[in-house]
């Protein structure tokens, strides 16, 4: 296994200006906004490929649809997380605005860190369901992705999970990043990682959207769009990032595979100390965003965090990856629905939107305590491989 795994990594080094998320990331052009835009409506229910047309959906969104450049975000709250992902998108500009035909789409689920049995610790069904359906509905070609840890395998770990059932009744591709060609990647002088290995999905594709579930993490206390993009590593060897500085890691792999579109999967997240320990929240919200740091700024004030105390988060805003400023985020709770008393979203007695800002989160300077013992300890010959064996239980 390990010659075939070996036999896999290419002795080629590519570097940013070969990512092609990155070429195509220019402003589109208002027909290919209009092409994912003004078919026949989506029947959230019969999942038909077509997208709803809302004349004023540019104007709803948080900044303008007509400029790649700009940040925007979405929030959509409800029991129909299908719908919510439909509605999300479409106040972005519509999925036209992301993908074209013939584009090769990968989307990075989280599938491996989660708990098969446990919701809200990887992304549901219903919402890679809905992208993909999207995606199809622009003639894109969408590609579910994660890759191995040492002790969560890909493949078992969708099985449990119920995407190889989906994936095959959906006609859609599930790759496992770890068992695709893997090449050197130059991340820079300036970055932490300096050359590393990357799967050669991640450089081929057209467009790159993260769709992490909405969890809080001991070590860097949310783990969200960002983080999630940390687990396309092929490498089941995590320790070596924390020796490098996972936050720094975080960076820089969003630095160069920037995700063009980013959907937070909160229709049920996961709080207090992920994933094992994880409590899942009955949160029905989906975020959706063109800025993977304004996605996770957001989803942070939600939680209860400043975004500003998340280290690769603000780490972000002040590289320029993108806006996490209080200036660029308008007030979140003038975009969420008034709170109101349903006994759909739960108890009858709750009100809808009573964990906003209320999450169980890790202390800031508990969480940064863990981290800095973990550079520490990994200092010492033979630790990393103690830290592998339980990363992927403790940490992930």
């Amino acid at each position: 296994m390990l010659l075939k795994k070996r036999s896999r990594v290419s002795k080629k080094v590519f570097c940013y200006s070969q990512v092609k998320s990155r070429i195509e990331a220019k402003p589109e052009s208002t027909e290919q906004i209009d092409r994912g835009r003004q078919s026949e409506p989506l029947d959230a229910d019969s999942g038909a490929y077509s997208l709803k047309e809302d004349e004023n959906a540019s104007n709803s969104a948080k900044g303008s649809s007509n400029s790649a450049k700009e940040s925007s975000y979405s929030i959509r709250r409800g029991q129909d997380t299908r719908k919510c992902v439909f509605e999300a998108i479409e106040e972005l500009g519509g999925i036209g605005r992301f993908v074209k035909k013939n584009d090769k789409v990968l989307v990075k689920v989280n599938i491996c860190g989660g708990v098969p049995d446990k919701k809200g610790t990887f992304t549901s069904i219903e919402v890679a369901d809905a992208l993909a359906d999207l995606i199809l509905s622009a003639e894109g070609e969408p590609i579910f992705s994660d890759a191995d840890m040492i002790w969560v395998k890909f493949w078992p770990a969708a099985r449990d999970e119920g995407y190889v059932d989906w994936a095959e009744k959906k006609g859609v591709k599930l790759v496992n990043l770890s068992e695709t060609e893997i090449v050197n990647f130059d991340f820079g002088p300036d970055s932490a990682l300096g050359i590393e290995k990357v799967s050669k999905e991640l450089i081929e594709a057209d467009v790159i959207i993260s769709v992490p579930a909405m969890k809080t993490h001991l070590l860097t206390g949310v783990t969200l769009a960002m983080k999630n993009m940390y687990g396309t590593f092929p490498d089941i060897d995590k320790a070596k990032f924390h020796k490098m500085g996972i936050e720094e890691t975080i960076l820089a792999v969003n630095s160069a595979f920037t995700p063009n579109l980013v959907i937070i999967d909160g229709s049920v997240g996961g709080e207090a100390v992920e994933p094992l320990s994880a409590t899942p929240v009955n949160f029905q919200t989906i975020i959706a965003s063109n800025d993977v740091v304004m996605a996770d700024s957001v989803a942070s004030r939600l939680m209860g965090y400043d975004p500003m105390e998340i280290v690769h988060i603000k780490m972000a805003q002040e590289t320029g990856l993108g806006s996490a400023s209080s200036d660029s985020i308008v007030e979140i709770r003038t975009h969420l629905p008034p709170e109101e008393t349903d006994s759909k979203f739960g108890d009858k007695d709750s009100k809808w939107g009573e964990k906003d800002g209320n999450w169980d989160c890790p202390d800031p300077k508990i969480k940064d305590f863990y981290e800095w013992a973990v550079e520490l300890i990994l200092m010492f010959p033979g630790w990393a491989t103690i830290f592998n064996l339980g990363a992927d239980f403790l940490f992930y």
